[in-house]
């Protein structure tokens, strides 16, 4: 299986952008100047537009479980850079379910 490719472009430190480019073309959501891109861009910018950290979860859990079935040194350091984010992603997914648990008990939801 082909794995995905990350973008080309540089980011704003000259360095290499370390995001996965979107599918079909060879730059992230952010560096691409395709029309898909700047729909994806408009639509995060309306009011509900922004992904879910749940959304960010599934596509980051997903994106690991595909470097998972690699061996390559590349896919080993990708995992190393997702798994804080995973970690992070998670604790808060749970700290934001335990407080609307608590807003709804308290009647403020």
């Amino acid at each position: 299986m082909m794995g995905r490719m990350l973008c080309q472009a540089l980011n704003s430190k000259g360095q290499p952008c370390e995001v996965y480019a979107l599918k079909g073309e060879d730059r992230c959501l952010f560096h691409s100047t395709s029309e898909k891109a700047k729909a994806l861009r408009e639509k995060a910018h309306h009011p509900g537009g922004f992904i879910s950290r749940q959304e960010l979860l599934r596509t980051l859990t997903k994106d690991f479980r595909e470097l998972a079935s690699r061996t390559d040194e590349e896919s080993r350091r990708q995992r190393l850079r997702l798994v804080p984010l995973l970690h992070e992603l998670i604790n808060e997914t749970q700290q934001l379910a335990k407080l609307k648990k608590l807003a709804k008990e308290k009647g403020l939801l």
